[in-house]
């Protein structure tokens, strides 16, 4: 097997991995962080319906741990709510999309 070879398969492994822990963020953090916001009457993303652009900002709320000061989305309530399988369901989606688009460039410069 060629490199090249090895960073397309990298590249296809990242890819699935996200298309996976996006779907698995969405139906397991998304949903709940949604649902205790609701409960409680907090401002939720009206914008986003059909999008679903809110379920990234949430995941990088997650990540970074820290609530903005300007945001779409209520960032304090995300911190507020999140459980311990929600940070880890964002952390592996964030790594997984940061992986792929990292391989995917390295196969662009690489293959030309």
């Amino acid at each position: 097997m060629k490199f090249v070879d090895l960073i397309l398969l990298a590249t296809g492994i990242f890819t699935i991995s996200w298309m996976v822990s996006v779907l698995v963020f969405i139906e397991v953090s998304g949903n709940y962080l949604e649902r205790k916001m609701k409960q409680d009457a907090l401002n939720q993303a009206r914008w986003d319906r059909g999008i679903g652009t809110r379920y990234n900002m949430y995941a990088m709320v997650l990540v970074a741990n820290t609530a903005a000061k300007v945001s779409p989305i209520d960032d304090q309530a995300v911190l507020k709510y999140a459980r311990k399988v929600d940070r880890v369901l964002a952390f592996w989606t964030v790594i997984s999309f940061i992986g792929a688009m990292f391989f995917c460039v390295f196969f662009y410069f690489l293959s030309n």
